[in-house]
């Protein structure tokens, strides 16, 4: 009984190397703070596209520069 469940973990852990590796979504943040579309980081990052707006809504380059040009017109 214990052998079948260590071979079961041992092939559980042989599939998960195996399995392609999603890129992480800090690189989803750099691509969308460099002007990244959606579709750009559905592709790229394969995330969703609710993923995608998301990020960009959060940390993408148009918000960052709307945030710069309202600080710089406080006097």
């Amino acid at each position: 009984m214990r052998r079948r469940k260590l071979e079961s973990l041992l092939a559980d852990q042989e599939r998960a190397a195996a399995a392609p590796t999603r890129p992480s979504l800090r690189e989803a943040v750099a691509l969308s703070r460099h002007g990244a579309s959606t579709e750009e980081l559905v592709a790229t990052c394969r995330i969703g596209q609710s993923e995608a707006r998301l990020i960009q809504m959060l940390y993408g380059a148009s918000r960052l520069a709307t945030e710069v040009s309202s600080t710089s017109d406080v006097h």
